[in-house]
């Protein structure tokens, strides 16, 4: 038997990198669960490397149509949602302040926050009582990193909001933490157009500032998330959770 036997989990952004590896890690659990990507072909595809009871739905993350399609297709194929891994949301596009658009603004926040709060708040009528909610920050939200405003900004919201929402949640037994991912090999770095020779380099950077030697793999997130969603972490409420090697908070 899994630890999530018959439970409902609904993925956003999880056709590739850290959501595809936690849904795959999920339905080895004995989870039912919907993931949602923007492009097909991604779904497609990860449809054929998940076995298990898996519905791929095609939403963007800040659509608030697509936002309520995705959901109620969730929860008419599976039932209510016991856990929501809010994933979705692009990497942070380096841009100083005086560089940063309204474009660019708009959209970081959007996909970052906008449309995480607004899936949270659509989906409360359909949320099982005592359900496990998850958002994706990241350890930029905390280190100043130059040029990365916007996308930290947004990700710094993501924290906030889970502990405003783990206190206005808590009397339906609704738990709200956070993981806040470092450097994570993903196919995103693949597409983010820096040449192959640099991101070697960075790969090799990273690993040299981690403590365990190596960068981090979608895999290692998704064990934060599931121990976030199961019922050892109980009594974790409102928490954020780092992984990313210990480069962050240990000298």
């Amino acid at each position: 038997m899994g630890k999530f036997d018959g439970k409902v989990v609904l993925i956003t952004g999880g056709s590739t990198g850290i959501g595809l590896a936690t849904a795959q890690a999920f339905v080895r659990e004995g989870a039912r669960v919907a993931i949602t990507g923007r492009n097909q072909n991604n779904l497609d595809n990860a449809l054929k490397t998940i076995h298990g009871e898996v519905l791929a739905i095609r939403a963007s993350a800040s659509d608030f149509n697509d936002i309520e399609t995705m959901l109620e297709q969730a929860v008419e194929r599976f039932g209510p949602i016991d856990v929501m891994f809010l994933n979705a949301g692009p990497g942070g596009v380096q841009a100083r302040i005086e560089e940063v658009t309204e474009e660019i603004f708009d959209g970081f926040c959007d996909t970052n926050f906008k449309g995480p709060f607004f899936t949270i708040q659509k989906a409360l009528p359909r949320l099982a009582d005592n359900a496990s909610i998850i958002l994706c920050s990241s350890i930029s939200n905390a280190i100043g990193q130059v040029g990365l405003g916007v996308y930290a900004g947004a990700k710094a919201a993501m924290r906030a909001l889970a502990r405003v929402l783990a206190t206005e949640l808590g009397p339906r037994g609704i738990r709200v933490n956070v993981v806040s991912p470092g450097f994570i090999d993903t196919p995103i770095f693949e597409k983010s157009g820096v040449p192959e020779e640099a991101r070697e380099g960075i790969r090799q950077m990273v690993a040299g500032m981690a403590k365990v030697g190596r960068i981090g793999r979608p895999e290692d997130i998704a064990g934060a998330v599931l121990y976030l969603a199961s019922p050892e972490s109980a009594y974790v409420i409102g928490t954020e959770i780092i992984v990313d090697g210990g480069y962050s908070i240990v000298t």
